[in-house]
């Protein structure tokens, strides 16, 4: 319940202090809500119509990419051409992984380690951008926490995104045995959701930012 509901302080605090529609936090409103949008609707499609939440967590990955790549153009802006290619290629290979190899119904190792090898390399290009480019320390700036969420939530996943479908449907482990796997997934969730609503109270806050907030003069 704790990880189903994580989304909805970002969400919430976008839509009733923020509302900046057209800036970079409207952006990271984005990723949150569909995070929080298909925790909650796989929680009600697991009860109520089908036994595993695939088919709603092939639809985040494929949403989610698109968004996240979003934001990293923002955060790495001289990084487009190769963010718009690897879009292109993501969606090169993710029709077909789903016509041939797939369906929407079983866990896309494909779409997954494809999100998770990207966002981890934007993540750690964005940390030496950061690293170049902060006059400040990194624990003052939003931006920090941003790729830090992102970071954190594809590398702690990376493993278990990887090989999940050989452990619940070649090997056959059982719920017990898979259930730390899931509780490494659930936390590495919740903690991203709310480094993000942490990240938007900064954003909010009108905190510098050597990427996301520039012109703004950094105020001890």
């Amino acid at each position: 319940m704790f990880n189903r509901f994580s989304g909805l302080p970002a969400v919430l605090y976008f839509l009733f202090f923020i509302k900046e529609w057209k800036s970079s936090k409207a952006i990271i409103f984005y990723i949150v809500f569909i995070s929080f949008g298909f925790d909650f609707g796989n929680y009600i499609f697991i009860k109520y119509f089908y036994p595993n939440s695939y088919l709603g967590g092939n639809w985040w990955v494929i949403l989610n990419y698109f968004l996240m790549s979003w934001c990293f153009m923002k955060i790495l802006p001289e990084k487009i051409k190769l963010i718009k290619f690897l879009i292109a290629l993501f969606v090169v290979l993710t029709v077909p992984s789903f016509i041939f190899f797939y369906s929407f119904y079983e866990h896309n190792v494909i779409t997954t380690t494809f999100s998770g090898v990207a966002f981890i390399t934007f993540s750690v290009l964005g940390y030496l951008k950061l690293l170049n480019n902060s006059t400040v320390p990194l624990s003052k700036t939003p931006s920090f926490y941003l790729i830090t969420a992102f970071f954190g939530y594809y590398s702690f996943t990376f493993l278990k995104n990887l090989f999940v479908k050989y452990l619940v449907f070649d090997l056959g482990i059982t719920a017990e045995q898979y259930a730390p796997i899931s509780a490494i997934n659930l936390l590495a969730n919740t903690s991203k959701n709310y480094l993000l609503f942490y990240v938007l109270v900064l954003l909010h806050m009108d905190r510098y930012d050597p990427l996301l907030n520039p012109s703004k003069d950094f105020e001890q």
